[in-house]
């Protein structure tokens, strides 16, 4: 009979058909427990598939694990003969309530990342940074850098890596023998 029920429930399921988004997750994740509810490992099989549901909508968001909480009401839903609308209503309440945990995380990571100060530049990094600006479009090499800034080709190297991790230039298209960079 277990197999039939996923038969059935991966019929559902791959059908894509109604209900969409979070309540096709809080189903998917209903559903699969009532076929082998009481281990772990089944839980979170049901919460990964129950995840795909949500990133099928095209949401990033993904749901943590259940909580001892979570579990029991879970539990409780299978053991009132599957009279899902009060898990619905618990499990679309908690993801709404993690959602915005997340993006409360989220927000707080942006603006720490815009409070941040940028990594100092040496003087010799902002002295040619600001000569590259005057003429954007060139293709600097780490032997131009050496150059331009007097120092050895392995620094003018360590320089440009660094600048491309700033993000302040890019790798332009080329092998190991023509690399240059492109200002951002």
């Amino acid at each position: 009979m277990a197999r039939q029920e996923l038969d059935l429930f991966i019929d559902w399921f791959n059908t894509r058909a109604h209900p969409e988004g979070t309540l096709r997750a809080s189903l998917s994740l209903l559903w699969l427990m009532a076929l082998q509810p009481l281990e772990s490992k089944n839980l979170q099989a049901a919460i990964g598939v129950s995840n795909r549901a949500i990133h099928q909508t095209g949401s990033p968001f993904e749901q943590p694990n259940l909580s001892r909480e979570g579990q029991e009401h879970l539990y409780q839903a299978l053991n009132d003969g599957l009279d899902v609308t009060d898990w619905l209503i618990w499990h679309l309440n908690w993801l709404e309530a993690e959602a915005g945990k997340a993006n409360r995380r989220l927000q707080r990571d942006i603006r720490e990342a815009a409070n941040t100060p940028p990594a100092p530049l040496s003087s010799r990094q902002a002295q040619l940074i600001h000569q590259w600006r005057s003429d954007p479009a060139l293709k600097m090499t780490a032997k131009m850098w050496s150059a331009q800034g007097r120092c050895s080709l392995a620094t003018a190297q360590r320089d440009l890596n660094e600048l491309e991790r700033l993000t302040l230039v890019r790798r332009g298209a080329g092998g190991s023998k023509n690399t240059h960079f492109l200002l951002n």
